[in-house]
């Protein structure tokens, strides 16, 4: 008897479980000659910025020791970049993706078919990347599979070169923005202050008078004196007066002068009380307003230098840059399909099937002989 003979009698023994074990054998000469491997090399990433770091390069140790979340929204920002569809496109056009995975050399089960749509072709990207989050430690593992070990770094490689572009562009154009704000409101700041220094030069020229506000105290300074004088001149006048008659050059002469100073006195105290645009209180009233524009109008400007300055050194703290902590490197041996685990599985899958089905023809059978 040959061993065919032998085989097909143990077969036949077996009943209709031999269904179960022909499913399997063609399971087994599936993935033992024909399924194509994939290769899954492995990188580790983390995004960094400056205010989230304590020293450079390292993540903060005490809050890991902790069991604080490490994970920044920034990572899982790319982790969707990374699974995104501009990334595929992008990766389609460096790396012609869709050849790959829709290669002869890869098996009819496995591949990608080539009249698949842009969204399956997009839905197998992602069945074939992996990118997981350590929320701990704040690192996460990109592996990207390909049917061929070379092409397998070089994809994961893109991957992490257009994620770490997505993110510092990301990062750069937040910190342009802000910068350009703020510097925006220092040139208004500063137009606004070269416009109150033109007006009180304006206002200088148009008045002949550096200051009214010094021009008025002068002024005031001046009928002070003049009103001392007019004081020591009646004393004089009523000591002269005591042995002089009126008609004396002398007293004439205190008389005149006391006179001509009391009138200066009345010009110079019009000149100051009086109303009008172009009075000297009206004149002073607006120097001040001036004057006071001029002082805000500095302030701001000094305060929004400081602000731009703060602003700078703060986008730059917020500036995110994708570090690597591990990169990726050619797989020596192909991590799928993991054969002897999928065929234990699907051994074990098919003999439950196959005594649920046995059981419930069993209890029909026997509810129709009953």
């Amino acid at each position: 008897m040959t061993y065919f003979d032998l085989g097909k009698k143990y077969f036949s023994s077996l009943g209709n479980y031999r269904f179960v074990v022909f499913i399997w054998l063609v399971c087994l000469i599936y993935y033992g000659l024909y399924a194509s491997h994939r290769y899954v090399p492995e990188a580790q990433v983390y995004v960094k910025s400056g205010k989230s770091m304590t020293m450079e390069g390292i993540p903060n140790l005490s809050l890991m020791a902790m069991g604080v979340s490490q994970a920044s929204p920034d990572l899982y920002l790319l982790q969707s970049y990374m699974q995104s569809k501009d990334m595929l496109m992008i990766v389609e056009e460096k790396l012609n993706l869709r050849a790959h995975y829709t290669s002869d050399t890869v098996d009819f089960i496995s591949r990608l078919k080539p009249w698949s749509s842009d969204e399956d072709f997009l839905a197998y990207f992602r069945d074939h990347l992996s990118l997981d989050v350590d929320a701990q430690s704040g690192i996460m593992f990109v592996r990207a599979e390909a049917y061929d070990p070379q092409y397998s770094v070089k994809l994961t490689e893109l991957l992490i070169l257009e994620g770490e572009k997505y993110i510092n562009k990301v990062g750069q154009e937040i910190a342009n923005e802000e910068v350009a704000f703020v510097a925006k409101e220092v040139d208004r700041a500063e137009a606004k202050l070269e416009q109150s220094k033109k007006d009180i030069l304006d206002f200088q020229n148009n008045n002949s008078t550096l200051s009214p506000e010094e021009e008025s105290l002068t002024q005031l300074k001046v009928i002070a004196e003049l009103r001392s004088e007019v004081v020591q001149a009646r004393a004089e006048l009523k000591v002269s007066q005591s042995f002089l008659s009126d008609n004396t050059m002398e007293v004439a002469s205190l008389m005149a002068k006391i006179d001509a100073i009391e009138e200066q006195i009345n010009i110079l105290e019009a000149s100051a009380t009086a109303e009008g645009q172009g009075s000297l209180g009206a004149q002073n009233s607006l120097f001040q307003t001036l004057k006071l524009r001029l002082e805000f109008a500095t302030q701001v400007y000094s305060t929004t230098i400081t602000a731009l300055e703060q602003t700078r050194v703060e986008a730059y703290r917020k500036l995110k840059h994708v570090v690597r902590v591990q990169n990726p490197t050619t797989p020596d041996e192909a991590a799928y399909p993991r054969i002897f685990y999928n065929l234990m599985t699907i051994l074990i899958v098919l003999s439950l099937l196959y005594g649920v089905f046995a059981i419930v023809i069993a209890t029909i059978k026997e509810q129709r002989d009953g």
